[in-house]
Parts: C-alpha cells; sequence; structure tokens
C-alpha cells in the first residue's frame, strides 16, 4: 500500500477533504468533537501528505475556512487549496 510506497513517502500525496452536499448545521460537520477526531485520524496515518483541497458546496464554511487559512501559516497555507461549486463544478 502507500505507506510502504517509498516514492510515495519521499514526494508525499495530497489529501482531498470533500464536504459537497452536506448541511453545516444539520450534519455537524464542524462539530468540535468530530473534528478532533478527524485531525487524529489524519495525524496518526503512515502517509506524509503534503497539500490539501478543501472541496465544499456551502458558503457558510467560507469565514470559518478563512480564519483556518490565517491560522496555517504561510507555509501550510501555500498548500491548502479550496474548492468552492457544485459535485460536478469540484471535480475540475
Amino acid at each position: 500500500a502507500m505507506a510502504e510506497d517509498d516514492l510515495s513517502q519521499k514526494i508525499g500525496t495530497v489529501l482531498i477533504l470533500y464536504n459537497v452536499g452536506f448541511d453545516v448545521l444539520r450534519d455537524s460537520m464542524l462539530d468540535r468533537q468530530v473534528m478532533t477526531i478527524t485531525t487524529k485520524m489524519v495525524d496518526a496515518t503512515p502517509i506524509r501528505n503534503t497539500a490539501v483541497h478543501y472541496c465544499y458546496n456551502d458558503p457558510k464554511l467560507l469565514p470559518a475556512l478563512a480564519v483556518a487559512q490565517l491560522a496555517l501559516g504561510r507555509n501550510n497555507r501555500l498548500r491548502f487549496r479550496t474548492h468552492y461549486g457544485s459535485h460536478t463544478e469540484c471535480q475540475y
């Protein structure tokens, strides 16, 4: 698997977080406990992530994502991309 692949570990992988089709308030995607568990799971994987792409279609997430990007710091912010749109638009 990717964890044993030397090339994947050397150059890294891209983590894609797909949040299209969820209602933030209804589905509690910003629930602190869910975010904590997700962060721990990503940190625990033996795969080196070099970039993150976050796909979403809920405009209510824009302020939270803007604050998150500022908190990331310059180096990580360069490796974090957001993609807003429908399912079809986020495929491109």
